[in-house]
């Protein structure tokens, strides 16, 4: 799975107008580099089966994106109910509220899932969805104020046209009519004939409160449904629709190597919000598999698709395993999902073609460079020995990827390839938007995806990681972090600092990886250079580490108690600059405090990359201040629109002093220190 840290730029200017009798006037920088990273989170199972340890199992992120995770609770008795919930590592975050019950099966296992965010599909619960796999050992009913008879709650009223049917795959539904009176009724789902599993508002949590329905005539029918590995269920006035989907594959057929389709192995589906985008662990496909026309190239299949008259649904053909499951890419929509309005019960989609492309169409090469200088120039490549690739969407991320080969002289740090070497065709009209990363033996860049979106025969050039020679530290330097733990408190309320815990530290300058064993997990394990040592008169924790050459300026970071991922939510985190000076190689970092739910805190995590450039004065001369940083230095000029001279001598420093002058003079700090 490639690599899920991503990195954005800004540009941001900021001006401090300082007037005095020398009639001197300072510009703040008017360049700034902002990253954002986010390091993995980790997700847990607690229940009966481990004693409910809220960290010990830990879920799999199956997507590498922070949003899918499964895991397979094993070693319990087909049939027997267990409680469990996700966790964050703690009982301060859980998904959800109530403890899930399910029983086990056949087995002795029960597989469950979560899906993490915001989810706008149509179903419920809208965000944060746990699920697990059907295990089978009993049927599902319908129950609550739309059947009872005048009593309340009345089980034995119409028993069977309560009853779900099982539609496969762990999804089950049912069309009710209500017989009442228009207006909103409290129901739930639950086991059949039993109290011992409901399920209502609450997401899957057991006795979480009643869900809810809303009828607009009376005697109105209703379709509810369970989607258990899903997590989600939904209930409203609905119909089926019938929905013929057909896709002609003709040119992944022709393709070769990675790009190729091959009708006796791999199968094409269709996916849309209509069945939650499911993926290869997430419920199975098979109800949505479309079916090859003789020995042709046309794949189609008609499907059931719950809906209501009108609603638009999203889609797109989904493949495996050539070689990988991957989604097709839409050259006529950039990507974008393909639509259909449900105007009838019984309709067609247009025929489409995998990737919007034809035989007739041309292959689409796309020349991919990069420039390797900084790594070349740091020691992070060995020209000759490394290697660098790029994988994307056009060869389906397959490793080893596409390998890229350098220039000749003068330009032999830059690599070079033809994307892509397996015959995929492109539409002339399509929009040529495709996802690619560079990597150097395996390891990507840490930048999020890239995306090309060129003519037939053009040629992109990056430097690879968006680096260059002045963005980076040319040898080791020796980087001090210190932490103020004094009041400190983990972000959910505990733990609270007493001076006996450990402190650590985990950042992008070790890939998030903070364990022993190189994991990105946090929680358990932590490596021992990693740990803070405790000044023994304040609560001030410090730890000096080598970073190599290569390293970015930009550090973002984080720092734990224990070795947990507990001072500040997902994505809060500090970020840095390395100011060393020139012919220096050590750097203390400005000393930091400690996150937790200090607002002040919170807001102040990022100081700015340049820029905080003040003017003092002095006798016959002016003292100037800024955040200084390499290749950024001060330039002046006679006018705000320039031009502007560079000073010399002030590369990668913080102050400096100018002669006092009778004309105005307007001062910046500037990265890079260039005359624009």
């Amino acid at each position: 799975m490639r690599n899920p840290f991503g990195i954005c730029r800004r540009r941001q200017q900021s001006n401090i107008d300082m007037k005095h009798h020398l009639k001197l006037f300072a510009v703040a920088s008017l360049v700034a580099v902002s990253t954002s990273g986010l390091q993995a989170q980790s997700r847990f199972v607690a229940g009966a089966f481990n004693g409910w340890d809220a960290g010990a199992n830990q879920m799999t992120d199956v997507d590498g994106g922070n949003t899918n995770y499964t895991y397979d609770i094993t070693g319990g008795t087909a049939g027997n109910l267990h409680e469990w919930k996700i966790t964050d590592g703690t009982f301060g975050t859980t998904w959800p509220a109530n403890n899930v019950k399910s029983a086990y099966g056949a087995g002795g296992s029960n597989t469950v899932y979560f899906r993490a965010g915001t989810i706008a599909d149509g179903w419920q619960p809208g965000a944060n969805r746990v699920g697990y796999e059907d295990p089978g050992q009993h049927g599902w009913e319908i129950i609550g104020a739309i059947n009872d008879i005048g009593n309340g709650w009345d089980e034995p009223s119409n028993s069977a046209a309560r009853q779900m049917v099982d539609q496969g795959n762990g999804l089950y539904s049912v069309n009710y009519t209500i017989a009442k009176p228009p207006g909103t009724y409290a129901f739930k789902f639950r086991q059949s004939g039993s109290w011992d599993i409901n399920i209502g508002n609450g997401g899957f949590g057991h006795n979480a409160g009643d869900a809810q329905v809303t009828t607009l005539v009376s005697n109105e029918a209703v379709t509810f449904q369970l989607d258990l590995p899903n997590g989600r269920w939904r209930a409203g006035i609905a119909v089926t629709n019938l929905v013929t989907f057909t896709v002609d594959m003709q040119a992944a057929i022709a393709a070769t190597g990675n790009n190729q389709f091959d009708p006796d192995f791999d199968s094409v589906y269709v996916r849309g919000d209509f069945n939650g985008w499911p993926g290869t662990v997430f419920p199975d496909l098979q109800p949505f598999k479309l079916q090859r026309v003789g020995t042709t190239s046309v794949y189609t299949n008609t499907v059931e698709i719950i809906a209501k008259a009108g609603t638009t649904i999203n889609y797109k053909f989904y493949a495996d395993a050539f070689p990988s499951y991957h989604e097709e890419i839409t050259a006529l929509s950039c990507g974008g999902a393909r639509t259909l309005q449900l105007t009838t019960n019984v309709i067609g989609a247009p025929a489409a073609y995998w990737n919007d492309s034809t035989t007739n169409d041309p292959v689409s090469d796309i020349t991919l460079q990069v420039d390797m200088a900084v790594q070349i120039a740091t020691g992070s490549f060995l020209p000759g020995t490394d290697n660098v690739y790029a994988r994307g969407e056009f060869n389906n991320w397959s490793d080893p990827g596409l390998l890229l080969t350098n220039l000749p002289a003068p330009d032999t740090n830059i690599y070079a390839g033809v994307m892509p070497p397996a015959g995929l065709r492109w539409p002339t009209n399509g929009c040529r938007y495709l996802k690619y990363k560079f990597l150097i033996n395996g390891n990507y860049e840490t930048i999020a995806d890239r995306e090309v979106n060129a003519d037939v025969g053009s040629t992109v050039t990056s430097a690879f990681n968006n680096l260059d020679i002045c963005d980076v530290v040319e040898s080791t330097n020796f980087v001090t972090f210190s932490v103020n733990m004094s009041n400190a408190v983990g972000y959910t309320g505990s733990p609270v600092y007493d001076g006996s815990q450990t402190v650590y530290i985990n950042g992008d300058f070790v890939g998030w990886k903070g364990q022993v064993g190189d994991t990105a997990d946090w929680g358990t394990n932590p490596k021992p250079e990693l740990m803070l040592t405790k000044n023994p008169t304040s609560d001030v924790h410090s730890v000096t580490l080598p970073l190599p050459p290569g390293q970015n300026l930009r550090i973002e970071y984080k720092y734990t108690m224990g070795g947990e991922d507990n001072e500040a939510g997902g994505g809060l985190n500090h970020v840095r600059y390395i100011r060393t000076a020139p012919g220096q190689d050590s750097y203390a970092l400005p000393l930091d405090n400690w996150t937790g739910t200090n607002a002040n805190n919170i807001a102040n995590l990022q100081e700015p990359q340049i820029g905080y450039l003040t003017v003092t004065a002095g006798s016959g001369e002016v003292q100037l201040q800024w955040l200084g940083l390499k290749c950024a230095g001060l330039q002046t000029a006679t006018s705000v629109t320039g031009p502007w001279t560079p000073q010399p001598a002030t590369d990668g420093l913080n102050s400096t002093n100018l002669p006092t002058a009778a004309d105005s003079l307007f001062i910046r700090v500037a990265k890079p220190n260039t005359t624009p």
